[in-house]
């Protein structure tokens, strides 16, 4: 699978496999191409649009750091446009009035704040986060449901709480955590 993002102002449509992360972009009818981002890097491991930039996160020379483009153009990406966490990003997920950062050790969220010259306010809200680039899903209410080696959490904006407790004593013990990180979530409102 592949985690992308489509820059709504020049119609691009950015991917990577999350996994060796080379980028590749698509403009109309065209082919996928090797994307030409940034001469800072040439891999991401995900990629979305927020704030109407294009974010890139975990790159092939900064695992801890996410990059994001000038205001309407998700192909201008100065040196200067990023922000650091403390861990490797594991998935970054747009929500209403911020963009949520997971590592393993935390969620991040990066929300505007109108000043050019410190563009967004980067806090740290909860303790963990997930174990999955493609493993996040976001509901209604900006609700997010993550998964962790330990079972499957729901963040609301406050701490993290585990959800799966009810799974612990059959299923979760027998599911092969090591393969969790290439788990997906995806949100389907016409189901429960």
């Amino acid at each position: 699978t592949f985690v992308g993002a489509v820059d709504g102002f020049k119609g691009i449509l950015y991917v990577t496999n999350g996994v060796d992360g080379q980028i590749f972009q698509k403009t109309g009818a065209g082919n996928f191409v090797a994307a030409d981002v940034n001469s800072k890097f040439t891999e991401a491991e995900t990629v979305v649009f927020y704030d109407a930039r294009v974010w890139w996160g975990n790159t092939g020379t900064d695992y801890d750091r996410v990059y994001f483009s000038e205001l309407l153009d998700g192909t201008d990406i100065p040196s200067t446009n990023y922000y650091s966490v403390p861990n490797p990003i594991r998935a970054m997920v747009p929500m209403r009035d911020s963009l949520a950062v997971h590592t393993l050790n935390g969620i991040f969220t990066f929300t505007p704040t109108g000043n050019i010259s410190a563009r967004y306010q980067r806090e740290k809200v909860a303790n963990i986060g997930t174990v999955s680039k493609r493993g996040v899903a976001l509901l209604p209410g900006d609700v997010q449901l993550f998964i962790r080696r330990e079972g499957i959490y729901a963040w609301a904006g406050e701490d993290a709480e585990k959800i799966s407790g009810a799974l612990d004593g059959g299923y979760w013990p027998h599911i092969n955590k090591d393969r969790l990180i290439h788990s997906f979530a995806l949100y389907y409102p016409e189901k429960d």
